[in-house]
């Protein structure tokens, strides 16, 4: 992946990787997957905004779920 993460480095994780994750996109869950993995391993803090918790719950709320 050529990404190198240190202990109690914060990293900001934008919406789309969040959807990804959630709806198992073939494209992408493989990295997704190893990128938490890493994070995990790393002892990583995982950071967002508000504005991406808005847009993760916007569809399950419309739909009631």
């Amino acid at each position: 992946m050529g990404l190198t993460l240190k202990t109690n480095q914060l990293v900001f994780i934008d919406t789309a990787p969040i959807i990804y994750f959630f709806e198992e996109n073939e494209a992408y869950i493989d990295r997704i997957d190893a990128f938490l993995d890493m994070v995990s391993e790393a002892d990583v803090q995982l950071v967002t905004s508000m504005i991406t918790y808005i847009e993760i719950l916007t569809m399950p709320t419309r739909s009631g779920d």
